[in-house]
């Protein structure tokens, strides 16, 4: 081999060697908690201060700060592993079917077409679920009853903007 003659295999060698010798040290995790502590703190009391709590609302809303907080409970049981855990659903269109031909869980929190649904067709969706219109949604007729099916309603009707709950209410 020819002085200064080097392989592709030990070139790439080299180079990989000067990255790691040039790259900063990976930070374990309390180093890295450490640095990142206030920002860490703000985003934890920032986010503590909104679970359950009814979405300050110049619109008279049908349900109570209670009935938000215990549905918050019942949707992280029963729905959150299909509609998301801020009921935005977990998919990004919802509208295109999956690859077995079904329908993914849409969206409740005021993006989608639940606002389109009275209050009675969405208690009679969490009853029969939503097999029916080409989704997975199981029936929870014998598992919730009407306070529990109530409460999850308000969860998911808590994230309506006041202009989504207004249309929905003028829809009535």
């Amino acid at each position: 081999m020819p002085e200064g003659y080097y392989s592709q295999f030990s070139l790439i060698r080299i180079e990989t060697m000067l990255h790691i010798v040039n790259c900063p040290k990976t930070p374990t995790i309390s180093e890295y908690l450490a640095r990142n502590a206030k920002l860490l703190l703000f985003c934890v009391l920032a986010l503590s201060t909104q679970v359950g709590k009814a979405a300050e609302t110049d619109v008279d809303r049908w349900y109570s700060t209670d009935q938000v907080e215990k549905g918050s409970e019942l949707f992280r049981q029963h729905c959150l592993i299909c509609h998301g855990d801020q009921a935005q659903s977990i998919v990004a269109n919802w509208r295109e079917p999956l690859n077995d031909g079904s329908f993914p869980a849409p969206p409740l929190n005021g993006s989608a077409h639940a606002w389109h649904h009275s209050l009675e067709s969405l208690m009679l969706i969490i009853d029969i679920g939503g097999t029916y219109s080409g989704g997975k949604m199981p029936a929870f007729e014998s598992l919730l009853n009407e306070a529990d099916k109530e409460q999850l309603i308000a969860w998911f009707q808590n994230f309506w903007s006041d202009d989504i709950y207004q249309q929905w209410q003028d829809a009535k």
